[in-house]
Formats: structure tokens, C-alpha cells, sequence
């Protein structure tokens, strides 16, 4: 299948990002001849670190390489910008095999040690495009955490979308999750993130959790009944969560 290749061309960037497009070229290399939507949520790094954890079925659409010479205009967070634009227009849900590669042009192969800081280096970002096969079939409570938080017991939920589940149940922004019950997930202690990812997509729309949380040093149970990705989230609005 014949690759298409382009520059992009940006709107609503910040000058910097626009200067970073006009010298990135991406490539795109599609495996199937199904179209998915344009995603509207902007996401950077889309790769799924967690995919072994909670193996979720996935069909790879394709690959895409990105690559331009690294300058004032153009770091890894730019081009990351940029192939993360491309990625959405595909339709991507996340991407996985992840490869970035500092490039020596003269031999097009990757430096063998830390090139000189005046050397002309390439910036080249690889990896594959994935579609998850099972979005009907869990249930989202409507809220982001923080991932990075450590030795909070738990993690902690930063935003609820206006209207979701978890908005309706009560849970408020900073709660602390600590852990969770349900008929098809058991009793979950929640100490960090993949605590959560473990269980995230066995939730399923239309049962009844109960969470276990740390509100201002107070514990509290809160039943929360998640709903489908469609009646959680409006991805035009760039919503997402959890």
C-alpha cells in the first residue's frame, strides 16, 4: 500500500510548534483500507504502556514515522506535537512500539554515542497506530487522575467531567482513591496507578462500584454506576478521562 507523505500543516499552534512543522516531514504507512474518525482529543506519547497489564484486543492501522533535524525549532516535545497531530487525524486510540532515534544524516544510521552538539542530528519518531476492539464493552466513570503522585495511598482525581458518573456520585476534585469494590472486580486496593489500570477496563456500564476515598483525611464510600465512552465524553470538546 502505497505510503503517504507530507508536511502538516498546523492551525491554532504557538509560533514555535508552527516554525517546528514547516521542518518535519511525516510519513504514514496504513495496514488496512478501513477509515476510522479524526480523534479530536489531543494527547502526546499516545503509547500504551500498560497494554500488557490490561490486555486489551487491539487491530494495528498502520505506522508512522516522523523526522526532522533537530534546531531551536524542532526538539523531541515539538515533533512529539507534531506526529501526535497526525496520529489523531488516522483516528488513532493510542500507539504502541515506540521508537525515537537520534539520526547521524551523513549515514543515516543512528549515532553510535552522544553526537556533538554541533552536530546536524535528525530526530526520527516510529511507532505502530492501534484501535482498541473493545470500547463498547467497559464502562467510564468520568473523571482524570494524577499519575504521578507517590505515596499518597492512592491516586488522586484532579478533574470530573460536568455531568458524568462520578460527577452525579458526588466525587469531587482532589479525592483521594483508595480503593474499589464490585461484583466482577472483587475488593481492589488502590496504591498507585496500575492498581487502577488493573481493574479500569473490567468496569463495565450499568453495574454498581463502590469506592473507597480520602476526602481531607476523612475516608468515604461513594457507589458510582459507570456509562458508556459515547454517553461519558464529548471528544469535540477534547474531553477524556477515565
Amino acid at each position: 500500500m502505497k505510503a503517504l507523505i507530507g508536511t502538516l500543516c498546523l492551525s491554532g499552534f504557538m509560533i514555535a510548534a508552527a516554525q517546528a512543522e514547516q521542518t518535519v516531514s511525516v510519513e504514514y504507512l496504513p495496514s488496512t483500507e478501513k477509515r476510522y474518525p479524526a480523534k479530536k482529543k489531543f494527547f502526546r506519547l499516545l503509547e500504551d504502556h500498560d497494554l500488557q497489564e490490561h490486555q486489551r484486543p487491539y487491530e494495528i492501522i498502520g505506522r508512522i514515522k516522523a523526522e526532522g533535524t533537530q534546531s531551536a525549532e524542532l526538539d523531541w516535545r515539538k515533533l512529539e506535537d507534531v506526529a501526535g497531530a497526525e496520529i489523531k487525524s488516522w483516528g488513532a486510540d493510542a500507539v504502541i512500539n515506540l521508537k525515537m532515534t537520534q539520526i547521524n544524516p551523513e549515514t543515516g544510521e543512528p549515532w553510535a554515542e552522544e553526537p556533538d552538539a554541533e552536530a546536524d542530528t535528525l530526530l526520527r519518531l516510529e511507532c505502530d497506530l492501534i484501535v482498541y476492539q473493545d470500547k463498547d464493552t467497559y464502562g467510564h466513570m468520568g473523571f482524570w487522575y494524577n499519575n504521578r503522585l507517590q505515596g499518597i495511598g492512592g491516586i488522586r482525581i484532579e478533574q470530573i467531567i460536568r455531568g458524568s458518573p462520578a460527577h452525579k456520585a458526588g466525587i469531587q476534585q482532589g479525592d483521594i482513591l483508595m480503593g474499589m469494590a464490585g461484583e466482577n472486580i472483587g475488593r481492589v486496593n488502590i496504591e498507585e496507578k496500575l492498581d487502577y489500570r488493573r481493574v479500569q477496563y473490567k468496569l463495565r456500564p450499568g453495574e454498581e462500584y463502590q469506592l473507597l476515598i480520602d476526602r481531607k483525611s476523612r475516608p468515604k464510600v461513594i457507589t458510582v454506576i459507570p456509562r458508556t465512552e459515547e454517553e461519558v465524553f464529548d471528544w469535540s470538546k477534547n474531553l477524556g478521562g477515565i
